[in-house]
């Protein structure tokens, strides 16, 4: 059943997001499995651009992705997530530049070009999520595609460094490359524990939970608002941790009591401005 089998992909992602389950619950329900179908393609785009180890096998999943959003705007959706939100909203809202740029981007990430900067790096993952965040302006209305955009980008960047940290041999190099310099590390150094890594985990953390810090969250959907903050908070514990790495695999399982919150306050916000503009978003 398409509708089983949509939940499969809901619950595997709120297995990995704990911030995406408790999200849902704030969002407003005439949207809700529509903004969960959304957010799980985003997800599922960009597990394959991050996290498959071999670049050929990724770029054929997300070459996959893009004629499954092609049929979806085409309104012969397969996928159950596609089926899921085709049965829910308009596909023809959604721009195809939007499908086509949020695959490109993604494709664009199987480059293991280095990042000097962290606003280099950023810049590697913000047009992924500026195209997923024009199709949820086209979908639901949502506004500040820019601030969307900066948010993922920041949560993307965060989990692929502690990511890649834990493997054996880091197939891509997800911390800037000044950062390394500041502790004299190499790409290989990451799958190697010592003082001089965890420090620059430290420190990755620090300057990622500046950048949260100036999202403004009263603009974000519910999904991103929540997420925002349950990031920050994380980030927090890892800029404090002495062993940051280990800390990180119990930290993103978790969430601060806050995070229930800011999603009732972010509920809020929309249902007000809804209210205001005579529209559901």
């Amino acid at each position: 059943m398409a509708d089983a089998a949509f939940a499969g992909f809901e619950s595997k992602w709120i297995a990995a997001l704990p911030e995406f389950g408790l999200a849902l619950r704030f969002v407003d329900p005439a949207n809700r499995t529509a903004r969960a179908a959304l957010a799980c393609i985003g997800y599922e785009i960009e597990h394959a651009a991050s996290h498959i180890g071999e670049a050929e096998v990724a770029a054929g999943k997300l070459r996959w992705w893009l004629e499954e959003l092609d049929a979806f705007a085409a309104g012969a959706p397969r996928h159950p997530l596609t089926r899921a939100l085709a049965a829910e909203v308009d596909a023809r809202r959604v721009p195809h530049a939007s499908w086509h740029g949020v695959i490109a981007a993604a494709l664009a990430r199987l480059d293991d070009t280095p990042a000097t900067t962290l606003d280099a790096l950023l810049d590697a993952h913000r047009d992924l999520h500026r195209h997923l965040a024009e199709a949820g302006r086209a979908l639901f209305a949502d506004d500040a595609v820019a601030v969307v955009a900066e948010a993922g980008a920041l949560r993307r960047i965060l989990r692929d460094a502690f990511a890649a940290a834990h493997a054996d041999v880091p197939s891509r190099l997800v911390l800037p490359l000044e950062l390394l310099a500041r502790h004299r590390l190499t790409r290989a150094d990451l799958a190697i524990t010592s003082p001089s890594r965890e420090a620059a985990l430290r420190e990755f953390a620090a300057l990622l939970a500046v950048r949260l810090d100036a999202i403004d969250r009263a603009v974000l959907p519910v999904i991103d608002a929540v997420a925002v903050h349950a990031e920050r908070a994380r980030c927090g514990k890892l800029a404090r941790a002495r062993e940051p790495l280990r800390l990180a695999a119990s930290a993103f399982t978790q969430l601060p009591l806050s995070a229930a919150w800011q999603g009732w306050r972010a509920a809020r916000r929309h249902a007000h401005a809804a209210l205001l503009s005579g529209t559901r978003r």
